[in-house]
């Protein structure tokens, strides 16, 4: 990371969402103490969310009521980075126009359940939207180094 910006937002992100954030500590850009930290850290919320369910349960009501369409939008915003990310974000208002046309009707039916689910108990499958898109997410590193040593170029073709 650049600039003491991009650090401060960056952990500010593990310390609110660690069982996100701290996965991104892998990459490279990472020592080993960052490592530690961010998954000590994940270990730590793990343990206060298992140890204290029971207090949470009698105060889930209260969380749930929006906690769904965050998870919702959590998700699209984890796709459009990763389109953006692996080049597929379109380039042009015409393209973006067609995106919309074509996509709109899915999105809602991708973002219905979630709005269908507001009120009602946590539901630990709410969580396999996000999940997967942030796996995708800690491919495109790995897909890329394999890219240009199997083509002994970048995904852009260059030499």
């Amino acid at each position: 990371m650049r600039d003491t910006r991009e650090r401060t937002f960056f952990w500010l992100g593990v310390f609110v969402l660690p069982l996100f954030w701290s996965w991104f500590t892998i990459r490279r850009d990472f020592g080993i103490r960052h490592r530690v930290a961010a998954f000590s850290w994940l270990l730590v919320t793990i343990g206060l969310v298992f140890f204290g369910r029971q207090s949470l349960l009698e105060r889930w009501s209260l969380v749930t009521v929006g906690y769904p369409l965050v998870i919702a939008w959590l998700t699209i915003g984890l796709a459009a980075w990763f389109c953006f990310r692996v080049g597929l974000f379109p380039l042009t208002i015409l393209e973006v126009f067609f995106l919309f046309i074509v996509f709109a009707p899915t999105a809602h039916h991708i973002i219905d359940p979630f709005y269908r689910a507001i009120g009602s108990p946590f539901e630990w499958a709410w969580l396999w939207p996000p999940t997967i898109v942030a796996a995708l997410h800690l491919c495109v590193d790995p897909a890329e180094r394999l890219f240009r040593r199997l083509f002994g170029r970048s995904k852009e073709g260059e030499a």
